[in-house]
């Protein structure tokens, strides 16, 4: 995790950037809390000191907190990658008192903190009204990711049949969306064309593999994968995330790279994709199924990944990027 500290030189077309990088600034109690280390707090407050730092912009939820213990003269920014109490859903699977009691209280401190911010900052529409409708009264600005939009566009796709999907098991909405896709769309799709192979990169547990491959075949975990380009080239992108926050980075990298992706509404979110036009969207597991099978035709492979990747270029430049945040720093 890591703070990221702006300096923003009004009416000037420039603006300096100092990163804290990575190192043990926290120690877990639980799920919820951290342990803000001391001097690290005073190391950030001594630079906001020294720098005449004007704005600082927090990202990940662990470092929500920080807020707290930051300068009042300076303005404090809050990016919101992915929404805590959305994913720890995912995570209570019994409904019991307890259980409820802890996901309103997880969802009450998380409201209570991010109010302490001058700004929040999503990454879709859809977490923006969350926000407000669980209490978040600061400002809230719709921002977006930004991807490598240099990477160079793989040659044209001529295999229809291997499947790509991209998530490792730490994060909740990939387990239930992994798991969701081989339990009720696989088995239709092979009935339908027995020549469909999935290769699943991300870290996954042992457990975690065993418990997808019970009783499935043509599913092969690859681990971590360091160059994407190579293990996706000829590949579709499967997005089958049924529940979630924040901004599905995997189908903005995908399309950069010219791969084609079937989604879901819950996985598109906070991306302006038409289905059809920029990737194939279901959220019934035939018709994600059906979504699969029409892209065995390979001019509607060749007008998504084509439409897809201009998109992506044209809204998610660093340019683009470097834009919209600046408009929201100038209006604090």
């Amino acid at each position: 995790m890591y703070i990221l500290l702006k300096k923003i030189l009004r009416y000037k077309e420039q603006n300096d950037t100092i990163t804290l990088s990575s190192f043990d600034y926290k120690k877990k109690i639980d799920d919820d809390f951290f342990q803000i280390d001391s001097n690290y707090v005073q190391h950030i407050n001594n630079i906001i000191e020294d720098k005449h730092i004007d704005i600082v912009q927090c990202e990940m939820l662990e470092t929500v907190a920080i807020s707290l213990m930051l300068p009042k003269k300076v303005k404090k920014v809050f990016v919101h990658h992915e929404i805590g109490w959305v994913v720890k859903e995912l995570l209570i699977k019994e409904r019991q008192f307890e259980q409820k009691f802890y996901l309103k209280y997880s969802k009450l401190i998380e409201v209570a903190l991010l109010n302490n911010f001058d700004c929040v900052i999503t990454l879709s529409s859809t977490d923006k009204e969350k926000l407000k409708s669980a209490g978040v009264n600061v400002p809230i600005k719709t921002s977006f990711a930004v991807v490598n939009t240099e990477c160079e566009r793989l040659l044209p796709i001529n295999e229809y049949n291997i499947l790509s999907f991209i998530g490792p098991e730490i994060n909740p909405p990939n387990v239930q969306g992994i798991k969701w896709f081989v339990k009720d769309i696989w088995p239709y799709l092979k009935d339908k064309d027995k020549s469909y192979k999935l290769q699943i990169i991300g870290n996954w547990s042992q457990y975690g593999i065993n418990e997808i491959l019970d009783g499935v075949d043509d599913v092969h975990f690859l681990g971590y994968v360091d160059d994407l380009s190579k293990v996706l080239k000829n590949s579709i992108m499967i997005v089958p995330i049924k529940a979630g926050s924040g901004i599905r980075m995997k189908i903005l990298e995908s399309s950069i790279l010219g791969i084609p992706c079937v989604t879901t509404t819950v996985g598109v979110e906070g991306i302006p994709f038409e289905n059809g036009v920029h990737c194939m969207i279901a959220d019934d597991p035939k018709e994600f199924a059906k979504s699969i099978l029409l892209l065995k035709k390979q001019e509607l492979r060749e007008k998504i990944r084509t439409n897809a990747n201009s998109l992506v270029k044209e809204y998610y430049s660093i340019d683009a990027f470097k834009k919209n945040r600046l408009d929201v720093y100038k209006m604090l």
